[in-house]
């Protein structure tokens, strides 16, 4: 997962309950059972993509923003309804029998 693996700076570490993780832990699952090689792919790609924000409240536009500055809503996280998060995908190697 890294290109250097002596150098331990390069190793990602995430929380246990991101996507991230599910991601590593799901590669890792496929990579035990044979179903995944390194072969098997043959690039990543890191897109960005807009998911619904689970902590948004639609509020009126002065009422207080539900994030708790202070400020009106309309001021503050009327625009954050939807985030965006980062998308990985593994690119297969066209090439390849699967």
């Amino acid at each position: 997962m890294v290109e250097n693996p002596m150098d331990k700076r390069c190793v990602p570490q995430y929380e246990n309950n991101s996507e991230y993780f599910k991601i590593l832990q799901y590669m890792n699952k496929m990579l035990t059972l044979n179903k995944l090689t390194p072969i098997t792919y043959y690039d990543i790609d890191e897109t960005p993509r807009k998911i619904y924000n689970k902590d948004y409240i639609q509020l009126k536009r002065n009422e207080k923003c539900f994030c708790g500055s202070n400020k009106k809503f309309k001021k503050c996280c009327i625009n954050k309804e939807f985030i965006e998060e980062k998308h990985i995908e593994l690119i297969i190697n066209p090439e390849l029998k699967l």
